[in-house]
């Protein structure tokens, strides 16, 4: 028999109040801060506010084995799901009893299945998922604007019209103040001020998680996106000077015609 922790970020958030509505309808429903505990007979549900769920299996009922079955039990959420992603986020740990609490080769070792335990250790599990949402966009957006560099090594310039660049523009300041908006999420849950003696459990999976590392490699990548608007930016007010220029040298050019034939050639 498999006991398993399945954690999946599916969308930017959840729309509480149409959830809330869903959930008031369950008989084993808790709030809790920037959570829903929902207790069914497959295990225990904790629903983050921000878009992302984990679950632990029930270690009296059977569990399947097929990852695809694992992946698409979440699917009841996503009428509930604001701005869902196109692939979502997905982490899978195994656990069991255990004397003391450990986590090795995903594995966890629980030394007790209270709901809060439980909870404090998702609040971890649930963060991953998030901040892994966060990386596949950098590095797709990162990855879909290797051109402009390519294009200052080789021309010095970028190749793009005025308002290509703007739209681009746009596209990388809405990801990168997306997601600096939800650093907050990445911090230590409020929850732990109102349970601070759970909090090691917290700490225990977010280094394993290595949470601490990506968050700061995540921010470096933001630099970077940071650096691809300044140079956008640059480049767009060249365009703009260069095309001030162009309309200065045509009228300059214009004044001289009509110099010419009104005071030289008697033309006008």
């Amino acid at each position: 028999m498999t006991h398993r922790i399945i954690g999946q970020c599916l969308a930017k958030k959840f729309d509480l109040p149409a959830l809330r509505r869903q959930l008031s309808d369950e008989n084993y429903s808790k709030r809790y801060k920037d959570c829903w505990v929902v207790n069914r007979l497959a295990g225990t549900l904790f629903i983050f506010d921000y878009g992302t769920v984990v679950e632990w299996s029930n270690p009296r009922e059977p569990v399947s084995d097929s990852p695809e079955a694992c992946l698409d039990q979440f699917d009841w959420l996503l009428p509930f799901a604001i701005d869902p992603l196109d692939k979502a986020e997905s982490d899978q740990f195994s656990f069991s009893t255990s004397d003391t609490f450990r986590i090795h080769e995903d594995h966890i070792y629980m030394d007790n299945n209270e709901p809060l335990t439980l909870l404090a250790v998702s609040h971890g599990i649930a963060q991953s998922c998030k901040l892994a949402s966060f990386e596949s966009r950098v590095l797709a957006l990162l990855n879909e604007n290797d051109i402009i560099a390519d294009q200052l090594v080789q021309y010095g310039t970028i190749k793009m019209s005025s308002k290509k660049i703007a739209k681009l523009r746009g596209q990388l300041f809405k990801a990168k103040s997306d997601i600096i908006l939800k650093f907050d999420l990445l911090d230590v849950p409020e929850f732990f001020w109102e349970y601070p003696e759970l909090e090691s459990y917290y700490q225990s999976i977010s280094r394993y998680l290595e949470l601490p590392p990506r968050l700061a490699l995540i921010q470096q990548k933001i630099d970077t996106l940071g650096a691809l608007l300044s140079m956008l930016g640059d480049e767009q007010k060249h365009h703009h000077s260069s095309f001030l220029e162009c309309i200065i040298i045509a009228l300059i050019a214009v004044e001289i015609v009509i110099f010419l034939g009104h005071d030289l050639l008697k033309l006008f």
